[in-house]
């Protein structure tokens, strides 16, 4: 176990196992997540960096929600999972502002829940 501080937040996490849940993690394969798995790489460097700390693949979410709208695709929220526990909880979320076609949007990680299996579920929200 690994143990990783953000801001006021302190987690333990399985790394290994939460990079062996990825390498076997079935995608969703309509089109608006398909979509997003070819887009996303790059697109949010910090965003990307902060997430393969803990293990996670930022091209396989556990859920992407998403509209079309005025022939654009809006991603309204997306879900990852790391293996671990909360140790330490922040008393707001852990805003992360990445990515040039965004500049002026925040994204927030927000920690939402902690299984019993011991996983970390993330959001990933406008």
């Amino acid at each position: 176990m690994a143990t990783i501080q953000k801001d006021e937040y302190v987690f333990e996490v399985d790394i290994e196992k939460t990079i062996d849940y990825y390498k076997t993690h079935s995608l969703c394969e309509c089109d608006y997540c398909e979509n997003f798995y070819v887009q996303i790489k790059g697109k949010f460097p910090k965003l990307e960096s902060f997430l393969a700390e803990f293990g996670v693949d930022i091209t396989k979410p556990d859920e992407c929600i998403s509209v079309e709208l005025d022939d654009t695709i809006q991603y309204i929220s997306v879900d990852y999972t790391a293996c671990g526990k909360v140790v330490t909880m922040g008393q707001y979320e852990i805003d992360i502002q990445d990515g040039p076609f965004f500049q002026s949007r925040h994204y927030r990680w927000i920690c939402l829940t902690q299984r019993t299996d011991g996983r970390l579920f993330y959001n990933f929200n406008k």
